[in-house]
């Protein structure tokens, strides 16, 4: 679980850095965000993962 969460937290401040180099919308940086967690998601429903570690 660890390694799930350090892997999260590496993609989502390289996404923050590409958002504030790039300046992107903020709509479609919602949107982005909403389709990199869900992908966490599934990738711990994968893992089968307690459910009270998936938020």
């Amino acid at each position: 679980m660890k390694e799930a969460i350090k892997m999260a937290q590496f993609i989502l401040d390289e996404h923050y850095k590409y958002y504030t180099r790039e300046t992107i919308d903020d709509t479609e940086m919602i949107k982005e965000l909403k389709f990199i967690f869900k992908g966490i998601r599934n990738y711990l429903n994968k893992r089968s993962e307690p459910k009270k570690n998936i938020m």
